[in-house]
C-alpha cells in the first residue's frame, strides 16, 4: 500500500506511516469516503423538469393504467430515480385513502344499519 500523503511504500500491517506519519485508517477511510463518492456520482439521475413531472401525474390519474404505470416506474430498476421515488410516494397515498375509506366506510355501515333498524323498529 502507498500512502496518500508522502506517496512512500508502508507495510500492509504499519498502523502510521513512517515517512510522514499519516495513520493507515485515516488514509483507508478517506478512500473508503472516494469510493462512496465516485458511486454516488455514477448513481446520480438528472433531474426531471416540470413538464414530466406534469406528465407522470397526468397519466397516473388514468384509472386502472394509472396505477399499473405507477406500479412499473415504483419497482423498474432502469427508471430515473425521481420518477421512481414519486411513483412510490403515489402508491403510498393511494394506500393510506384506501384504509381511510374502508374504515369509514365500516363505520359509516354500523350508523345506517343501526338507523335503518330503529326505524323499521318504529312501525311494528
Amino acid at each position: 500500500m502507498e500512502c496518500d500523503v508522502c506517496g512512500k511504500k508502508i507495510p500492509n500491517d504499519a498502523l502510521v506511516c513512517e515517512n510522514c506519519g499519516t495513520t493507515v485508517e485515516s488514509m483507508l477511510e478517506q478512500q473508503e469516503f472516494e469510493k462512496q463518492l465516485k458511486a454516488h456520482k455514477k448513481s446520480n439521475t438528472p433531474a426531471m423538469t416540470v413538464m414530466q413531472y406534469l406528465y407522470m401525474q397526468i397519466v397516473m390519474l388514468i384509472p386502472i393504467a394509472g396505477i399499473v404505470i405507477a406500479i412499473l416506474w415504483a419497482f423498474k430498476d432502469n427508471v430515473n430515480q425521481n420518477r421512481q421515488n414519486l411513483a412510490r410516494s403515489t402508491l403510498i397515498s393511494y394506500a393510506i385513502v384506501i384504509i381511510i375509506f374502508v374504515v369509514v366506510s365500516i363505520i359509516l355501515s354500523g350508523f345506517i344499519g343501526e338507523f335503518v333498524v330503529n326505524y323499521f323498529s318504529l312501525f311494528k
